[in-house]
C-alpha cells in the first residue's frame, strides 16, 4: 500500500499511521526471525530491577516475594502475545535464580536447582512459575 493511500485511509478511519516496525504497548507490532533481539527490553527491565535490589541486604523471604510479585510479572503481557524463545526464557530464569541465591554481587552456591524451586509448595518447592510453561498457558487462552 502506498504512503498516500495509507494517509487517506487513516483520515477516513480517524486513526494515525504507524510505521511498520514500531512498538505498541512496549511490544513489536511485527516479529521476524530473530525474536530474541525484539524482547531485549524485557530483559533490560528485569536487569534494572535486579540491579536496584541487589545493593540492599534482603532476606531470602524478601527476595522470594520480589521475584514472585514483580519480576515474574514483567514478561506476562509479552508472553500472552508471542511465543518467546526458550533460550531467552532460560536467560530470564537464570537471572532470577542468581538473584534468589546471591542477593547481591557475591556469587554463592545454588543449593537447589531452579526446576525444584519452581515446584508447588506442597511438592517441596517455593511455587515460582516456570516461564516456558507460563508462556504456553498464556498462548493457549
Amino acid at each position: 500500500m502506498t504512503e498516500s493511500s495509507q494517509v487517506e485511509l487513516a483520515g477516513i478511519l480517524g486513526v494515525t499511521v504507524v510505521p511498520k516496525h514500531d512498538k505498541y504497548l512496549g511490544l513489536p507490532t511485527m516479529a521476524g526471525r530473530s525474536k530474541k533481539e525484539l524482547f531485549e527490553g524485557i530483559k533490560d527491565r528485569m536487569w534494572r530491577k535486579l540491579h536496584s535490589w541487589s545493593a540492599k541486604k534482603l532476606s531470602q523471604v524478601a527476595r522470594t516475594v520480589l521475584l514472585k510479585a514483580v519480576l515474574q510479572t514483567i514478561p506476562i503481557f509479552a508472553m500472552s502475545c508471542f511465543r518467546l524463545p526458550d533460550t531467552f526464557l532460560n536467560e530470564l530464569e537464570g537471572m532470577m535464580a542468581a538473584f534468589f541465591w546471591n542477593g547481591g554481587n557475591v556469587p554463592k552456591i545454588h543449593w537447589r536447582t531452579w526446576s525444584k524451586i519452581c515446584k508447588l509448595k506442597k511438592e517441596g518447592g517455593l511455587g515460582f512459575r516456570r516461564l516456558r510453561e507460563c508462556n504456553l498457558a498464556m498462548l493457549a487462552k
